[in-house]
């Protein structure tokens, strides 16, 4: 296994994203759809599934699968109504 600039080469030569930065996404995904994320982070996470998809097809079926296809439609939802409401950007700050 070889890491180039954060994507790792497996043994069968595909691209992935590594096991930690898996568990990461995964993780960021629980977190936004259980409203526990900034705009600021929400926005960030969809920018990484986009990356997923063009590096690691087959850990973004595989999300899908976990999580339904619809996700990423309400991960948007819930990032336009996170811009609706300033008091609710950052969640975390509320505690």
């Amino acid at each position: 296994m070889r890491r180039v600039t954060g994507i790792v080469l497996t043994p069968d030569c595909n691209l992935s994203l590594g096991r930690d930065k898996k568990r990461k996404v995964k993780a960021l995904i629980h977190q936004a759809l259980n409203s526990q994320l900034s705009v600021h982070e929400v926005q960030s996470l969809l920018g990484m599934l986009s990356h997923i998809d063009s590096v690691d097809p087959e850990f973004s079926i595989s999300l899908r699968r976990k999580y339904g296809d619809a996700y990423r439609r309400t991960l948007s939802s819930l990032l336009a109504s996170l811009r609706r409401t300033p008091e609710a950007s950052n969640p975390q700050e509320q505690n």
